[in-house]
């Protein structure tokens, strides 16, 4: 191979989109036959790297670069000083690491790096254990849904904690996490805010500083979440409250009432929160053609909200949407409620 091709010139034709996975047969022939190329792996992870596992065959590790490249190393076949590199490199993490010999530089460049930004639970207790040996007890952003991990991992600082999944089971002591964000993943429990399908993530709340949830949430909890159990934090944001009614209110000027009473209670709460609140809630109704008149009554009994009769599709049922907006310095409150025919 041509010794005098610049790193960048190599990165960019190793990245080119026909290009397969640099396999490891190739990727060590680079590596002995061009002296220049661990500046050019280096500059193939120069904004981000995500290490993802392929199995099978077993013993491979893949790590991809932003640039498109795939590098593939396995036990026969790796170089220990790319290896390193990677693991310096690193900011995204989303595989199980072997504790396999070979794959100790990798480790070793992780124990280095400064750059980690994502580590997925997924990686391992040990990883996660020698992690926080090097890096002074703190973990970035962490995606979990087995919190009992928390205990296992003594007292640990978590940065970010984002919850996609069911969680499996809950932990036994309150862990210190700056942020929380809780995917679309539908939340009912209105005595212990999170808690996911039953399982309770205890939070050690004078570290928390923001949370934030993009599911499903009763309007009761969210409530008791804004004054109650994080009314100090600087933070909350609430993307799909549910307003739900039970079966004894059945004239709509009654939900329409009570509707306007949810707005005062939510408008209280966040003007008293020290911090930033957005709340953004739902109302789904049924009404056997709902039309013109009903539409009034929504405008004459709805305060503060704006009223709009429309249809489905062309030629369609009607349906009405009304709309409720306040912004008031770091406080945001958006409330829609949507009628439809049965």
């Amino acid at each position: 191979m041509n010794s005098t091709v610049k790193p960048h010139l190599l990165v960019e034709v190793m990245g080119l989109p026909s290009r397969q996975p640099l396999p490891p047969e190739k990727l060590c022939m680079l590596f002995l036959s061009y002296r220049e190329f661990p500046d050019a792996f280096a500059l193939a992870f120069r904004y981000r790297c995500e290490v993802r596992h392929h199995w099978p065959p077993f013993f491979e590790f893949w790590i991809r670069a932003p640039c498109g490249i795939l590098f593939v190393f396995d036990k026969k076949l790796h170089i220990p000083t790319l290896l390193r590199l990677a693991g310096r490199l690193t900011r995204r993490l989303e595989a199980y690491v072997y504790k396999h010999a070979w794959l100790e530089p990798f480790l070793e460049g992780i124990d280095e790096n400064q750059h980690m930004e994502f580590i997925h639970f997924k990686a391992g207790l040990h990883f996660l254990e020698r992690y926080l040996r090097h890096h002074d007890n703190r973990l970035p952003t962490v995606e979990c849904y087995r919190f009992s991990m928390f205990d296992k991992l003594g007292d640990p600082f978590i940065e970010k904690l984002i919850v996609n999944e069911k969680p499996k089971d809950a932990n036994n002591e309150r862990c210190r996490i700056e942020n929380i964000v809780v995917g679309s993943i539908v939340t009912r429990s209105i005595w212990q805010p999170i808690n996911i399908c039953g399982k309770v993530l205890k939070v050690n709340t004078k570290v928390l500083k923001s949370l934030t949830v993009r599911g499903g949430v009763p309007y009761r909890a969210a409530l008791r979440m804004i004054t109650e159990t994080y009314s100090k934090i600087e933070r909350l944001q609430f993307n799909f409250v549910e307003i739900e009614f039970g079966p004894r209110s059945r004239e709509y000027p009654d939900y329409m009432n009570r509707i306007n009473g949810i707005v005062q209670a939510f408008k209280t709460a966040m003007h008293n929160h020290p911090g930033a609140v957005s709340v953004s809630a739902v109302y789904y109704g049924h009404k056997t053609r709902p039309g013109p008149a009903l539409a009034e009554t929504c405008r004459t009994t709805l305060t503060g909200f704006t009223v709009k009769l429309a249809e489905i599709y062309p030629g369609g049922p009607d349906y009405i949407v009304c709309k409720f907006q306040s912004n008031e310095g770091n406080k945001s409150l958006n409330v829609k409620a949507r009628l439809y025919e049965h």
